[in-house]
Formats: C-alpha cells, sequence, structure tokens
C-alpha cells in the first residue's frame, strides 16, 4: 500500500495497530529519510481540537525513551504524526519471539520508569505503558510510542509498567510460580 500524505509523506506498510489509529512505515519525501506515521480517523473538528490540546505539550517533550515527533498535521479525514523510524519492533511481538533475557527486561523497565517520571515532571502522564504502546529497539531500549492520549486507569503509570513487566517475565517463562496462580494480583485492576 502506498498512500501520501500532503505530498510530503509516503506510506509504505502498518506495522500494528495503536490504541486509537495506526502506527506505518513510511518516508519523507523532502528530506529522503525514513520515518513512521501514526494515522488516526478523524472524527470532526472537535476531535481535531481535543487532539492539538493534548498533543500540544507531548509534541515539546523529548526524552531518549519516548518516540521523537518530527510533525503532526491534519488532512482530509485523518489526523497523522510523524516519528523518527526506529530499527526494532513492537514490544508486544519481540515477547513472543522470545528475544529478551530477565536481567534485559528488568532493567529496560527500570530505565523507562525513570523517563516516565522525567515526563510527569513536564505534566505528561496518563499514558498507556502496555506491550502494544511500547517499542523495542535493537539496542533493547524501550520507548513510549504514543503518549499524548489518555489510557484507563491500570495501563498507565506505574502500574501499566508492573503489569508490562510481569507479563514480559510471564511470557518469556521466568516466574514459573506466578505462572501457576491462577489470578495474579498483578492483573487485577488498581484504585490509588
Amino acid at each position: 500500500m502506498d498512500i501520501r500524505i500532503d505530498d510530503r509523506y509516503l506510506l509504505f506498510k502498518a506495522i500494528q495497530p495503536l490504541e486509537d489509529g495506526v502506527l506505518y512505515n513510511g518516508q519523507d519525501l523532502f528530506l529522503k529519510r525514513d520515518v513512521f506515521l501514526y494515522l488516526l480517523d478523524k472524527k470532526g473538528e472537535v476531535d481535531s481540537k481535543e487532539f492539538g490540546q493534548s498533543f500540544g505539550q507531548a509534541s515539546r517533550f523529548t526524552n531518549e525513551h519516548f518516540f521523537h515527533i518530527l510533525n503532526a498535521g491534519v488532512t482530509g479525514s485523518h489526523i497523522y504524526v510523524v516519528f523518527k523510524a526506529y530499527n526494532g519492533n513492537p514490544l508486544a511481538k519481540s515477547i513472543h519471539q522470545h528475544t529478551l533475557r530477565s536481567l534485559e527486561i528488568l532493567t529496560a523497565v527500570f530505565e523507562l520508569g525513570k523517563s516516565m517520571q522525567d515526563a510527569m515532571e513536564e505534566q505528561i502522564y496518563g499514558f498507556s505503558v502496555t506491550a502494544d504502546n511500547i517499542w523495542l529497539t535493537e539496542d533493547k531500549q524501550l520507548k513510549i510510542m504514543n503518549y499524548w492520549s489518555g489510557a484507563n486507569r491500570a495501563r498507565q503509570a506505574h502500574w501499566g509498567l508492573v503489569t508490562c513487566c510481569i507479563n514480559c517475565l510471564l511470557i518469556q517463562g521466568r516466574f514459573r510460580r506466578i505462572r501457576k496462580l491462577t489470578s495474579p494480583i498483578f492483573f487485577l485492576p488498581f484504585r490509588v
């Protein structure tokens, strides 16, 4: 599939669906570089305004554990966000390929947690911290993809991070004793 956006970006193939849209591999035709494009369906002017308000603060935030935003806009029936392209895969895919060791998982989660604290200091919070919203780079770093959209409270902040870490370890077969539990506490919705 080759779709153009504003005669500047070319979408190649879908990488994975995210909470509100789909992440694509693409190319910036002006600057001749690979990019990721997050394409969301626009549901009217209200949706565009809400997006602009929630996106504004996040677009100014830079951190090595968050996708770097290069551009964003509205075109036709879509809202798009352009990110720097990264090597690697969505964490949800990588977990099932068993490419991570326990220490790598714990180290990556610890580093991501520190970066999430930096984001909170910049008033950026409430985003999903689950395997479907995290990218795993080839050098085993975790990066949050969408950090401007709100998520269910059990998927946010430390609860989302703990759940993500435990899920990674369980799927990798690291916590065999915990796996035998039918309803581990880690998967219950928490109230703070």
